[in-house]
């Protein structure tokens, strides 16, 4: 596919296509799509032009004497985040899901998926800048089924608390402003603004935390190139079936979490899709691409009464299958995995 550097965040909540699948809203409930500040104050400012890149394999000294490396914000945002995403150009949406964790030994990810032509991808990892290691934020996926890819470095730190602020690699600031600020190691806000214009606002919690391999990046893995691809992770297919054939067009919902979910679905999911199923259909095949390796308890819902995206979870009537199946995804390929909805929601 054509590959183009559509800004962040345009992505954000496309309106979904019948047939596709969609991610819905995220948060807590089931249909859902350690760090901390740094102590002291102060500014560092690296190259604000075009093509910046800074050497870090030291540590950054700051101008109060503390120092930044750029092992530390890939620390402070490994885990689950959960909030509302706001003042986009489609609108303000109530949660969005990121489950950031690390791809390899140097690329921190997370990914959220909105429909089968939609996604938003989010990588920091360290790659080489004009020859230099620089920590750089990533943010690429599929926009109306178009592949792209927006690369940033960082360009500035502020401590007490801490922002790390990435612009363009190659067309600055003016053009893509990203700044992550986190108050503590709870409480984060990513602020992103493409030519002036607000494109994104996500005040996100931590949810869930998420252990990185130590050490983190490991030594000597830095030298990526501008152009690399996203890593290569595994992927997970899931097929939900049922007996009857719908007389009506229903949503059909599979919802994956790193914590079991009950039959209350009182979890935060890591990743979420749904499919709506056309009338005639006895199943409906989802395909989470990368998916991060690891065990998920999954959780299949048939939407008879077409409300889940407003209550969040089942309710009477709903079909679901056997809440909090166990499946492990594999490091390489992809694994398959069929659930049948088995019993309704009384």
């Amino acid at each position: 596919m054509k590959n183009t550097a559509l800004s962040l965040s345009l992505l954000l909540m496309a309106c979904p296509s019948p047939g596709k699948t969609d991610a819905g809203p995220a948060g807590g409930g089931f249909a859902a799509s350690g760090g901390g500040s740094v102590a002291g104050g102060g500014t560092a400012n690296l190259d604000s032009g075009t093509g910046g890149g800074s050497e870090l394999d030291s540590g950054m000294q700051l101008p109060d004497g503390g120092a930044f490396d750029d092992t530390q914000l890939m620390t402070a945002l490994a885990g689950l985040w959960a909030g509302p995403a706001t003042q986009t150009p489609l609108g303000s949406f109530p949660t969005m899901n990121v489950d950031f964790r690390n791809v390899g030994a140097r690329e921190l990810f997370g990914r959220v998926d909105l429909d089968g032509d939609n996604s938003l991808r989010f990588g920091l990892t360290l790659e080489a800048v004009n020859g230099v290691r620089t920590l750089t934020y990533r943010n690429g996926g599929y926009f109306t089924g178009i592949l792209r890819d927006m690369r940033a470095d960082l360009r500035s730190v502020e401590t007490n608390p801490l922002r790390v602020r990435f612009c363009h690699v190659d067309r600055g600031c003016d053009y893509i402003n990203a700044l992550y600020t986190l108050t503590d190691s709870t409480h984060l806000v990513l602020d992103v603004k493409v030519m002036g214009t607000q494109h994104l606002l996500w005040n996100a919690t931590r949810r869930e935390t998420r252990t990185l391999p130590s050490p983190f990046p490991e030594a000597g893995t830095w030298a990526g190139a501008l152009n690399d691809p996203f890593p290569t992770m595994p992927g997970l297919n899931v097929t939900v079936t049922w007996s009857t054939p719908l007389t009506a067009a229903q949503d059909v919902w599979v919802g994956l979490s790193a914590t079991a979910c009950g039959f209350t679905f009182s979890c935060v999911p890591s990743r979420t899709q749904s499919i709506h199923a056309a009338v005639g259909a006895t199943s409906a095949t989802f395909s989470f691409e990368q998916i991060h390796a690891g065990s998920y308890f999954a959780t299949a819902v048939l939407d008879r009464n077409g409300n889940i995206r407003t209550l969040l979870t089942p309710d009477h009537g709903d079909g679901i299958s056997q809440p909090d199946t166990q499946i492990t995804v594999p490091t390489t390929g992809t694994a398959s995995v069929t659930m049948p909805i088995i019993t309704s929601v009384p």
